[in-house]
């Protein structure tokens, strides 16, 4: 499985990237896509070829039933917020779900305020995906969680911790202790950014920074992916954005010319690329070459563990100095990777 990563990040490249305010993202290209055929999450309940309840009547706090009624895998992404029944839910990985099949999914609850049906037995989805900050402390704990053979739990504590910090740090009023109050309450401030940025037509990921401060990479195997997932992605950074705004513009530096001589004991540019930046009064717009490849840069040591996905497939889990993270792989094609800084 580690030679499925180590292929993936020999053949992506980094173009120029867009900002606006504190936001910076450089697309990701990917030159061998997957021919995997699946759904989104959002495709399959709008065709009404998924449902999502809870397990039972009683429900359970960690747990979801998820029925695949179509005739294509359904991919559910690490992060993205499910709405209703007992109580809106993140999903704890990134899960690809099989046609025709009943399976129990592992999510983590961000409503901690409300258990009770009120607007039906059946979830739908939000317009956005949990924040990068949160879904590095996600990844942190299912990862524990997989070394102990626990499964893929999260600490739910923590993120109870974490959604009232995003309600308190911006003044959010919600009986319930909803994550999704925050974003309605940051709604206006999170469009004023959705209308700066743009995917291109072969992109598939994204690499991420916030205040100059590298924040995440998430990338899929295909542009369609992406392109369908780029909204509630974009929300997501958008709210990790407004929550840390600092009056200043970013720097992202410019990778070093040819030929130039070692570092001598500074920072590399790589370090730097990884490393929060300082303030700069010009915008982020500087390509990345090719040949640096910062992302293979950052995956080019890590410690890679394999477990059983629910559903189709592998998770990855990996780690080094600079990058902490997890993938989703089926048939040696990666579904989907994200990492975070470590």
């Amino acid at each position: 499985m580690e030679t499925v990563l180590q292929q993936f990040v020999s053949q992506i490249d980094v173009g120029r990237c867009q900002s606006y305010k504190n936001l910076a993202i450089y697309p990701v290209f990917y030159r061998n896509g997957a021919k995997l055929e699946y759904r989104v999450l959002d495709e399959a309940l709008a065709q009404e070829s998924v449902d999502i309840t809870e397990i039972s009547e009683q429900g359970s706090i960690p747990e979801l039933r998820v029925h695949n009624k179509g005739d294509r895998h359904v991919l559910m992404v690490d992060g993205e917020e499910l709405l209703g029944a007992k109580q809106n839910r993140i999903v704890n990985a990134s899960f690809l779900i099989p046609p025709e099949r009943q399976l129990v999914v592992p999510v983590s609850c961000v409503e901690q305020g409300r258990w009770k049906y009120e607007s039906g037995e059946k979830f739908t989805t939000s317009k956005l995906i949990y924040t990068a900050r949160a879904r590095r402390q996600k990844c942190k704990s299912t990862t524990v969680s997989l070394r102990l053979k626990n499964g893929f739990l999260a600490d739910q504590g923590e993120i109870w911790d974490t959604v009232t910090d995003y309600l308190m740090g911006s003044g959010t009023l919600s009986q319930t202790a909803a994550f999704n109050d925050f974003y309605r309450r940051r709604e206006e401030e999170v469009e004023s950014y959705f209308r700066r940025f743009r995917p291109h037509r072969d992109q598939v990921g994204n690499l991420v920074y916030v205040n100059g401060e590298f924040i995440v990479f998430d990338s899929f195997a295909k542009p369609a992916t992406l392109g369908r997932l780029f909204p509630k992605l974009l929300r997501s950074y958008a709210l990790d954005a407004v929550d840390r705004n600092e009056d200043f513009n970013i720097y992202v530096p410019t990778s070093p010319k040819r030929g130039s001589s070692p570092t001598n004991g500074k920072p590399s540019w790589f370090e730097r690329l990884f490393r929060r930046q300082r303030p700069s009064h010009r915008i982020a717009g500087h390509s990345i070459r090719e040949s640096e490849k910062p992302v293979a840069q950052a995956l080019g040591d890590v410690d890679v563990q394999t477990y059983v996905s629910v559903g189709d497939g592998d998770d990855l889990r990996f780690e080094n100095k600079f990058v902490m993270g997890s993938a989703l792989v089926y048939n040696e094609q990666l579904v989907h990777v994200n990492f975070f800084p470590n």
